[in-house]
């Protein structure tokens, strides 16, 4: 018997939350800075700055959510 789907759906999207961490790391070592998450706000810290990045819509997707917005910043 096989797993069932909803599982494995599960298990991919763990893994792909993961690697969206894992970029979003990478880039703010590039841009040496840091982000801080408080509730749903994520706001974006630099040396010299911190500003609010976003409102996060879906917990579940919040790593997504933070790489599109730090890709694109």
């Amino acid at each position: 018997m096989g797993k069932r789907h909803s599982v494995e759906k599960a298990n991919w999207s763990s893994t792909r939350e993961e690697w969206y961490q894992e970029e979003c790391n990478k880039i703010l070592f590039e841009k040496q800075s840091s982000i801080t998450i408080n509730d749903n706000a994520v706001y974006l810290e630099s040396p010299n700055n911190t500003e609010h990045l976003l409102h996060i819509t879906k917990p579940k997707t919040k790593w997504y959510e933070i790489w599109l917005k730090l890709k694109n910043n």
